[in-house]
């Protein structure tokens, strides 16, 4: 498992650091992949996947074992979703990380997208 560096950033903010960077890792691969920024039912935009990610990764993590254990546990998941080269290189998945990506992309309901629609944001202030 890669180890999360030691940051002066809060956690929340590292979080959503790592978040953006496999949304948009996991774009660009289905991107080369199938030319197509639609997998299935759902479009591929940065946001939509953030948001999966935010509601099918984290929350699940936290409901799971509690605020702190769970936004720890979820950091460190997706810590190791991504290559360690993430501030000298472009964002790229591991093979971990692709896995949990397929599982949650195979497993999301084709609802998210008519939810996703509605403007909800997972940052305050963005429309």
């Amino acid at each position: 498992m890669n180890q999360p560096q030691v940051s002066i950033f809060p956690a929340e903010m590292t979080t959503a650091l790592y978040r953006r960077a496999i949304a948009s890792a996991w774009r660009q691969k289905m991107l080369n992949e199938t030319g197509s920024d639609q997998y299935g039912p759902h479009s591929l935009t940065v946001e939509r996947i953030e948001m999966a990610i935010a509601l099918h990764i984290e929350c699940v993590l936290i409901n799971e074992y509690g605020e702190v254990q769970g936004a720890a546990a979820a950091l460190a998941l997706l810590t190791d979703m991504l290559e360690p080269s993430l501030l000298t290189a472009p964002p790229v998945l591991t093979a971990r990380g692709c896995e949990v990506m397929a599982e949650m992309y195979r497993t999301l309901p084709a609802a998210f997208d008519d939810f996703c629609s509605t403007g909800v944001t997972l940052y305050e202030g963005e429309v």
